[in-house]
């Protein structure tokens, strides 16, 4: 930080785990000395959490290590992050539709995002990347849930869209009509009880269809 302070330096390059303190402690003393530094950060142990923290902090890029020389030269001459590794044992890995973007990258679980509509933590997307996930949630589930965002205008704005893990959201036989439902409630086994009857007695008058608001009532 002494030398950030003496120096102008166009480039830092550090990683997450420091001595002392933390790379996103790092950047953010970097750039609130100097908001023009570009900082890189470097990790071995990346996660959702440090790479968002990172992005709302001003990070220029968030590398998984190993890093080599051409690596860092693609990222430093303009060329971003670069693809999403595919994984060969899955085929959806993939752009549906191509483009570039740099937007704060906003979501998370799908339903959990659903609940937040009409409350004071109502999730906000425009102009940024809405990513989302889930899990166990068949596909007419995750069409229903992205059909009331979109009806709410929480789509409208929104710069980009990032679909994550979908764990066990394939479609499958539980779609409606396909299982009949389970009973409620199973009959009573042969010789048990029946259930107690309770006789109610109130201040209104018993030819009325509604108990009175402050009417009282007496179970025994």
């Amino acid at each position: 930080m002494h030398l950030i302070a003496q120096k102008r330096f166009d480039l830092v390059l550090t990683d997450l785990n420091l001595t002392g303190m933390t790379g996103i402690q790092l950047l953010t003393e970097i750039l609130r000395t100097d908001p023009t530094v570009a900082v890189v950060l470097i990790t071995g142990y990346p996660s959702i959490e440090s790479a968002i923290e990172a992005t709302k902090r001003g990070v220029y890029q968030y590398l998984e290590k190993p890093v080599d020389r051409s690596r860092l030269l693609e990222v430093l001459g303009g060329g971003g992050a670069g693809e999403v590794p595919r994984d060969p044992d899955d085929p959806y890995v993939r752009a549906i539709v191509g483009g570039r973007v740099t937007a704060p990258l906003v979501g998370g679980c799908l339903w959990l995002l659903l609940q937040t509509l009409g409350t004071p933590w109502e999730v906000e997307l425009d102009g940024c990347i809405f990513f989302f996930e889930d899990v166990d949630a068949p596909a007419w589930y995750v069409e229903g849930m992205l059909t009331q965002l979109q009806q709410a205008g929480k789509l409208d704005g929104v710069a980009g869209v990032v679909v994550g893990d979908m764990h066990d959201c394939d479609w499958n036989e539980r779609r409606p009509g396909t299982t009949p439902p389970a009973p409620i409630c199973s009959p009573p086994p042969s010789g048990a009880r029946p259930p107690p009857k309770y006789a109610c007695e109130t201040s209104a008058a018993t030819t009325r269809k509604r108990t009175p608001r402050n009417g009282r009532a007496r179970f025994r």
